[in-house]
């Protein structure tokens, strides 16, 4: 019995590390970093440092430093297909953000409701509900506008929940305890085995419930690498872009730094 319950609980506890521990595993070659604040419109995109303009571009007219830049009509093509890329890669990147989060979601809240007691589940949620937020104030759309704040690709931001849900995890942990064990207490009483074999059934029946989430997070979680490694391809190709125009303009701002 002594040797089991910590066994026990590092089986209820391996699916909750699972999702706080769930990063992007992008390919070297993104290891980008967004230095300042964007906003994308359909026409044109501004960047910008704590609300001052440095540059933008919008409908056809580039300004950097608040000076007009002769443009052909090929930079202009070029400027309108870079800014179309870096709409469709912002969305890219909030709908991988909502995904991973939904699947940590998924992750937590099967083994959390069903076996850790509500006041655990509550707290995870809130957690959740943090993640999701922070992502929002990051990257979001408002009336077709991206707004994507600086940092938001940096490799490091790819764990989309934070301490914050680390936090809320060891709270819920330590909630739980005692529904864990009245649980097992029922299981021990009501089991039609010895008092081993009650103990064992249920913490068989609890291993059972974890491998089969960690099976659906496995699984869905090489569908979301997938996606953030398709993002890789766009983010590279914006920041090949990106290199271009600071050899056609003096005093490019660099969007994207690798």
């Amino acid at each position: 019995m002594k040797t089991l319950i910590p066994l026990l609980s590092l089986v209820l506890v391996a699916p909750l590390v699972q999702a706080k521990d769930m990063h992007l595993n992008l390919d070297e070659k993104c290891e980008m970093s967004l230095p300042h604040d964007l906003k994308v419109a359909k026409n044109g995109f501004t960047v910008a440092d704590a609300g001052k303009t440095l540059m933008q571009y919008q409908g056809g007219t580039l300004l950097i430093d608040g000076q007009s830049q002769p443009l052909t009509a090929k930079q202009r093509q070029q400027l309108n297909d870079f800014n179309q890329g870096l709409r469709d890669s912002a969305k890219s990147a909030a709908e991988l953000g909502v995904e991973a989060i939904d699947l940590a979601s998924e992750i937590t809240t099967g083994v959390l409701t069903d076996v850790l007691g509500e006041d655990s589940a509550k707290d995870v949620s809130a957690g959740l509900a943090q993640a999701k937020a922070k992502l929002q104030t990051k990257l979001h759309n408002e009336d077709g506008t991206w707004y994507i704040g600086a940092g938001s690709w940096d490799q490091d931001s790819d764990d989309f929940l934070g301490k914050d849900f680390e936090a809320s995890i060891n709270k819920a942990v330590q909630k739980s305890m005692g529904n864990v064990f009245s649980q097992l207490g029922d299981a021990i009483s009501n089991g039609n085995g010895s008092f081993e074999e009650n103990v064992q059934n249920w913490a068989d029946n609890i291993q059972a419930k974890a491998d089969r989430i960690e099976a659906v997070a496995n699984q869905k979680g090489k569908g979301i690498e997938k996606k953030a490694n398709a993002l890789c391809g766009q983010l590279l190709v914006l920041d090949k872009q990106d290199n271009q125009f600071k050899d056609d303009f003096s005093h490019w701002v660099e969007i994207i730094e690798q």
